[in-house]
């Protein structure tokens, strides 16, 4: 992410997993140093937490909702 620079236009904020795994904040990988790398090289573009499959539309707004609040809180 440092060698990209102003050259990284998005970030999916994705793990491998099985279901809301996949997500931030759900799976076991620890998203912290990603998101410095982005802070360190002053980046304002778009950072979408992405995940394969699909869920039911009521447990998928819980489970982004989660992964939000652990981007924001990182």
């Amino acid at each position: 992410m440092r060698l990209c620079g102003d050259q990284l236009l998005f970030f999916y904020a994705w793990q491998k997993g099985n279901g809301f795994d996949q997500l931030p904040g759900h799976g076991p990988t620890d998203f912290k140093p990603w998101l410095q790398a982005l802070a360190d090289i002053g980046y304002q573009g778009w950072l979408t937490p992405f995940m394969h499959g699909e869920e039911p539309a009521s447990a998928m707004v819980q489970a982004v909702a989660k992964a939000r609040a652990y981007i924001k809180s990182r």
